[in-house]
């Protein structure tokens, strides 16, 4: 538990992941713990409405944004997270993966 993080961001799904995305173009150290990647949208087959995405296959569209954070330089970790504490300044996020601390 020697890094202390901006941000950590608490599911993998698309709205986790884009905030990952985000995070990182703000220069911000970001970890996202999750179960796994995707979340919801991997039990979609048609994904009708998301912009610029044409492909819809949901399991597709989750690798994509998988890779972007990933080359954005946002660590994945696979976890559960089963507590949360604030620990003075800081927040300590206990997981099954693990313990860490984010501002």
């Amino acid at each position: 538990m020697n890094d202390v993080y901006d941000t950590i961001i608490i599911g993998g799904g698309p709205a986790g992941l884009t905030a990952a995305i985000y995070a990182r173009r703000k220069l911000l150290k970001t970890l996202i713990i999750t179960m796994s990647i995707g979340g919801q949208v991997n039990l979609t087959e048609d994904i009708e409405n998301f912009p610029g995405y044409l492909d819809k296959s949901g399991p597709k569209l989750s690798k994509i944004m998988e890779q972007q954070a990933r080359i954005f330089g946002a660590e994945i970790i696979f976890g559960e997270v089963t507590k949360v504490e604030k620990i003075d300044k800081y927040f300590k996020v206990i997981s099954t993966a693990g313990e860490f601390l984010t501002k």
